[in-house]
């Protein structure tokens, strides 16, 4: 995985590097990219992951597999090393929907030692999923929203044509397809990154060789602090620590982090009202995973590292609202990698984002490499 989850290629492993099992030489996606991997190639039925800003989500796009992030607060945070501690959740990956809605009942659920944790009922997703042998109309009575906010100019070709199709396969299933608006959404990548890097230098400033993590010992007092953790930390953590401590700073506090705080909770007003179904009436939105097919690991060494965090564009608008989401696997490019859709839904309706996303995994999804 992307060390402490920082990355969204797979590409920082404090090990090493995952590597795509659909192509070698092209990244598998991150955080989570190790867990994607081996689920992609067999290895287990399904594995755990974190999600923060799409970790679970875009490996599994990138990899071919099913990849859940559940409400924030459905699955408790205990035993996760923080990273951003308003938006870490705990999912999963697995090669089919089913066995993600078996495993989620497993590990959701209260935990008394997470103070986030949701007392919330926790329901019997696989049994709820539709039987698609007894019903020719699965989504009959489901409106399903498309935010055309979301066709962005950086997104390839092949994943918009996926992307239709997948609208298409929802409405012939007997789903009502609309267009919707959500004007926010352009701010939300601004909004995640200034968070989440705020979060992550608090979070991470623990790790300073005295009291808790990698202690480097050979230097003296004074230079303790610094050694440890330019030594425990790479590169792109300790670029996230840097702009995470610059927005928190107080000539910088107000600029950044307070205003991003503000434009949040606008994207999770906006996508609440939506998705609540009262005056929209949208049970659920499709939207791409990814801008395109797992990238050429050749060509991310050259990149931009701030370039790489548009990545994430499509994964965090429903992590800044803590709302539900699941990427499955609709098509290939023409290069032969998969291409992943999200359903999102409102909070704490995992059960509707799993039938959709099961309704359309059956038609839509990739051959598997096992």
């Amino acid at each position: 995985m992307d060390e402490f989850g920082m990355g969204s290629l797979g590409l920082n492993g404090f090990q090493g590097i995952a590597t795509n099992p659909w192509g070698h030489e092209r990244a598998p996606g991150g955080s989570s990219g190790g867990s994607a991997v081996a689920v992609s190639v067999g290895s287990c039925l399904a594995a755990l992951g974190s999600d923060t800003g799409g970790s679970v989500r875009l490996p599994a796009s990138y990899c071919g597999v099913v990849g859940v992030k559940p409400s924030y607060g459905r699955v408790s945070r205990h035993g996760l090393i923080a990273y951003a501690s308003s938006l870490d959740c705990p999912g999963l990956l697995s090669s089919s929907v089913e066995d993600a809605a078996l495993l989620l009942e497993a590990i959701a659920g209260l935990d008394e030692k997470d103070a986030s944790s949701v007392d919330c009922r926790v329901p019997h997703w696989q049994q709820g999923l539709p039987d698609l042998g007894a019903e020719s109309s699965p989504l009959q009575g489901l409106r399903i929203g498309i935010p055309r906010a979301y066709a962005v100019s950086e997104l390839s070709p092949e994943v918009k044509a996926a992307w239709d199709t997948a609208a298409e396969q929802a409405r012939e299933m007997g789903a009502e397809v609309i267009d919707v608006e959500l004007p926010h959404t352009r701010e939300a990548l601004a909004t995640y990154y200034t968070i989440a890097t705020a979060e992550a230098a608090s979070n991470l400033a623990r790790y300073d060789g005295v009291h808790y993590g990698y202690s480097h010992r050979e230097d003296t007092d004074a230079d303790l602090y610094l050694e440890t953790r330019a030594r425990a930390f790479g590169p792109e953590v300790q670029r996230r620590i840097m702009v995470g401590s610059f927005v928190l700073s107080s000539a910088a506090y107000s600029m950044y982090f307070d205003k991003a705080q503000r434009v949040r909770r606008l994207i999770q007003e906006e996508l609440v009202s939506l998705l609540s179904g009262v005056e929209s009436g949208v049970h659920a939105m499709l939207i791409p995973t990814a801008l395109g097919g797992a990238p050429l690991i050749a060509s991310t060494e050259s990149q931009d590292p701030v370039e790489a965090y548009l990545n994430d564009i499509m994964t965090v608008p429903a992590s800044l609202a803590g709302v539900p989401a699941v990427s499955i696997p609709v098509g290939l490019t023409d290069n032969g990698m998969p291409i992943g859709i999200q359903v999102v839904s409102a909070a704490f309706d995992e059960q509707t984002a799993l039938n959709v996303a099961h309704v359309l995994q059956q038609p839509l999804g990739v051959p598997t490499l096992n």
